[in-house]
């Protein structure tokens, strides 16, 4: 039960009824995490979408752990996984607990059987993970349009040091 109520706080799972939540709260399984444990690694198979239920996790480029590599910072509510759950490609991040933490894991297996069984709960769920992707497409476009406009930036103002010798 309780984590169902997890459940009706995450936006992938907006939209889907007391009765739905709880049937895709039979198939969660509770992780624990020590602070530095590795969750996801890049270039690996994706086996499992995952909820934050307490603590933190990181999400870094491929090797990336440190403070500087660090893409995102996930809390409480916040999921990750979603991806290797849609398609059979290598994880694109390094995922790692900020802090001791406690998750909660969807497996590939038991995401496809509900989906599967409830054409209805597919539908919802599809529709969130879409809207859910295409901001996280937007938030990445925009952040490459800051850094090219910073390395813009930077080549101009290298250029003019180089013609003011």
């Amino acid at each position: 039960m309780e984590n169902v109520q997890l459940l009706k706080k995450v936006y992938l799972f907006h939209g889907l009824t007391s009765y739905e939540l709880a049937k895709i709260g039979k198939e969660l399984k509770s992780r624990h995490f020590d602070k530095d444990d590795e969750i996801i690694k890049a270039g690996k198979k994706g086996v499992a979408l995952y909820i934050v239920k307490s603590g933190s996790v990181s999400v870094t480029g491929p090797g990336g752990h440190k403070k500087e590599d660090i893409l995102s910072i996930l809390g409480a509510g916040d999921h990750f996984g979603e991806i290797s759950l849609l398609d059979d490609q290598p994880t694109s991040a390094d995922v790692f607990a900020s802090e001791n933490s406690e998750l909660i894991e969807l497996s590939k297996k038991n995401f496809e059987k509900i989906l599967s069984d409830e054409s209805h709960i597919a539908v919802k769920i599809y529709k969130s993970l879409a809207i859910s992707l295409c901001s996280k497409l937007r938030t990445t476009n925009e952040n490459l349009l800051l850094l090219r406009k910073a390395k813009k930036t930077k080549k101009i103002k290298r250029k003019e040091k180089e013609e003011k010798k």
